[in-house]
């Protein structure tokens, strides 16, 4: 925490967890323990998607609370120098981005509070989990200054409280710690809390691992911006983050996955939709067929028939569709469909066409006709 070590005495945790986000409420408590005055130096380690949006000091003598601001260089004047910033940089303690403040000195005997604010993205556990670590700065552990390895108490006390919700419902919690029971707030489990039972691991992290009903399911968590900060800025537009994990099945050996899918392009249509057209492409199923016609005046495949879908197969085709400058005049949807009609269908493969167009062409009826005849076939 300082210059000279000042131990922690206790730490009251607040944590809510909310789908994949954690927002952490702490109170720090310091004693000066040694018999001359201290500088101190509050450092805390910014983890993976951290940002921490409140900071307050009190001690006897000075009450310290930090301002957010948008522009780098208020940061600079608030730290009071980059040589500060570049003492901190030389430290190997302190890999990656530190949230750093200078408090001044502290009396023989005297206490420091400092109540910190972040909130966090949570990483996700292959099983959907959401998992959260108790950053180092809130349980220190490899600092235990005056324990004495005979005791299994810690120096320091630590009081954690977790609240979760998620819309799909809370399951369970699991912890490499004691904890209390999960107690549920809402009759529909949307809503649990949880608590720290006896004393924090002594050796390492402390952990929790969330588990929600559906993991599979879209969430999102909205953040309202500050009504008193500037319209545009950091801190006055509203965020939003959401997370996408769809079930995929893994393939079973010997299992057949069917399916043809021809692709018909107006040339002027990837102008406007080139990736959507690429993020349909690396949709497919692996085991499908594929292939992509540009109608033009003159509409051929770019492969004779459809081709296995394959990485080199597509990267092929993705480089073989031409430009708009090369469109050869004007276009002929009927004249692309009846290309891809007469073409073998892989047998066991249901076909499957999609026409992506910028306007209706002035043949629509006659193209109305040709898919109808073609109905029983295709889809």
């Amino acid at each position: 925490m300082s210059l000279y070590s000042v131990p922690l005495c206790s730490a009251v945790v607040d944590v809510a967890i909310q789908d994949y986000v954690a927002d952490v409420a702490s109170e720090l408590i310091y004693q000066n323990k040694s018999p001359i005055s201290t500088e101190v130096l509050f450092v805390f380690p910014l983890g993976p998607q951290m940002s921490i949006y409140s900071f307050q000091t009190c001690s006897e003598d000075a009450k310290v609370e930090a301002i957010l601001q948008d522009e780098v260089q208020q940061l600079h004047e608030a730290t009071g120098g980059w040589e500060n910033l570049e003492y901190l940089q030389d430290q190997s303690m302190y890999p990656g981005k530190v949230f750093a403040c200078f408090l001044g000195t502290l009396s023989p005997g005297k206490e420091l509070v400092v109540t910190l604010r972040y909130v966090q993205e949570l990483s996700r556990e292959p099983n959907g989990a959401a998992h959260f670590v108790l950053p180092h700065t809130l349980h220190p552990y490899t600092k235990l200054y005056d324990w004495n390895c005979l005791s299994s108490q810690l120096p320091y006390s630590l009081l954690l409280t977790a609240s979760l919700q998620s819309p799909c419902g809370v399951v369970s919690v699991q912890s490499n710690c004691s904890l209390t029971p999960l107690i549920y707030t809402a009759q529909d489990c949307s809503t649990a809390q949880v608590s720290l039972a006896g004393s924090p691991p002594r050796h390492h992290n402390l952990e929790l691992l969330v588990y929600f009903g559906d993991p599979s399911a879209v969430s999102a968590v909205v953040e309202k911006g500050d009504p008193g900060a500037l319209p545009g800025s950091l801190l006055g537009d509203p965020m939003v983050l959401v997370t996408l994990a769809p079930s995929i099945p893994e393939a079973v050996p010997g299992q057949h996955q069917s399916g043809e899918f021809i692709f018909l392009l107006d040339t002027t249509f990837l102008e406007h939709a080139q990736d959507s057209l690429l993020f349909l492409l690396k949709s497919l199923p692996l085991g499908c067929y594929f292939n992509i016609y540009c109608y033009e005046a003159a509409s051929v495949g770019i492969y004779p028939q459809s081709v296995e879908y394959t990485q080199d197969n597509l990267t092929k085709a993705m480089r073989s569709i031409p430009s708009r400058e090369s469109s050869l005049g004007d276009n002929n949807l009927l004249g692309a469909l009846c290309s891809a009609y007469s073409t073998p269908r892989p047998r066991g493969h249901a076909r499957q066409l999609f026409i992506f167009m910028t306007g209706l062409p002035p043949d629509k009826e006659a193209i109305a006709a040709e898919v109808c005849h073609h109905r029983n076939s295709h889809r």
